[in-house]
């Protein structure tokens, strides 16, 4: 039954049989002639009722409409904020970390790396920094040192995709940066920029300038008991700076030479040239080599840098075409970084 015809069938029983407080009854009231209005009032109490209730329940529908909608909103945004992370990959910085001296008078910039076939408008893009109180950044990418701190740099292209992130470290001097040459670990982490040298931790030595027979002579130094860090450095070391970028690069000595190879029919041999040209070399982890990191020759496929040991007096760092075996061996690679 409906409930609000029960509800006025009550009413209606109450007031045609309804008692006195000392249960004496109660005249019953005439509906005769009042009986079309005793129904309008009936009518009007049903009709209140009904609207009332019809109020709540249309006030419960929006309200659940309303949260609905906000759940869908935020649902909406959240699938908007997972997209944009998918799309930051598509552009990085040629840095990933920098260290700088408040006031300094070198003119260090960043710069960006988009993949072939992206487009955008590089006049719309924006620089920003997430302290510009501890490092600003023109519009140009050159990065503006204020005062000791740590902040990140990143770039928003004109489709409003953000680049990966560069962490500037501020110091207040040179005198304050202690450098020095660390194990690289991930070779992945190699970079344009990088300062770095091939050693034999085992043998306690590292690669220098000097040329024999085709090959490099090394030169003593002082290792740490674990291997990470060179703590005696000689000056006759070979220093290369790391040139290029996207995973193929070049090697420049501190006299301004490059490092480069040559495959004949009489053997592999390093040189020093002094035009870059075609040069380029690999840092990567082939599995041939059960996954252990390596410095390939790009100018011929499976040319590696290694050093080989022939006796205590002969050791060498030259290219070799077979896997690594007991004589012949990776190198090392240490990077001359700041001690954190």
């Amino acid at each position: 039954m409906n409930k609000y015809l029960s509800t006025s069938l009550i009413l209606l029983g109450l007031l045609l049989s309804g008692c006195s407080q000392d249960n004496n009854p109660v005249e019953s009231p005439s509906i005769g002639d009042d009986s079309a209005s005793f129904s309008e009032s009936i009518s009007d109490y049903v009709s209140s009722s009904m609207s009332s209730e019809e109020e709540i329940s249309s006030d419960s529908s929006e309200e659940l409409s309303s949260e609905s909608s906000s759940e869908e909103e935020f649902s909406s945004n959240s699938s908007s904020e997972e997209d944009e992370e998918q799309t930051n990959v598509v552009i990085t910085l040629n840095k990933k970390e920098l260290d700088v001296v408040v006031n300094t008078t070198k003119s260090i910039y960043l710069t960006i790396n988009v993949p072939d076939g992206y487009e955008y408008d590089p006049e719309k893009g924006e620089w920003i920094s997430s302290d510009d109180t501890i490092v600003g950044v023109s519009q140009y990418g050159k990065v503006i040192p204020h005062k000791v701190g740590d902040a990140y740099i990143r770039y928003i292209d004109s489709n409003g995709v953000k680049s990966t992130r560069c962490i500037v470290h501020v110091h207040e001097s040179e005198q304050t940066i202690v450098r020095k040459w660390q194990k690289v670990e991930d070779f992945d982490s190699i970079q344009e920029g990088d300062e770095i040298v091939f050693a034999s931790s085992e043998l306690g030595v590292v690669a220098t300038n000097n040329r024999k027979d085709g090959y490099i002579i090394p030169t003593a130094c002082s290792f740490s008991n674990d291997g990470n860090m060179i703590e005696e450095f000689s000056d006759e070391a070979a220093e290369f700076y790391v040139g290029g970028s996207d995973g193929v690069y070049t090697l420049e000595n501190q006299y301004g030479y490059y490092l480069a190879g040559k495959s004949t029919t009489h053997g592999n041999g390093l040189l020093f040239v002094k035009s870059k040209g075609q040069i380029h070399w690999i840092f990567e982890k082939p599995e041939s080599f059960d996954d252990s990191y390596c410095v390939n020759y790009d100018i011929q496929e499976d040319l590696w840098l290694m050093f080989n040991k022939i006796n205590d007096s002969d050791i060498r760092f030259n290219l070799y075409d077979s896997n690594p075996g007991p004589l012949m061996k990776l190198p090392d690679v240490y990077r001359y970084e700041i001690v954190r």
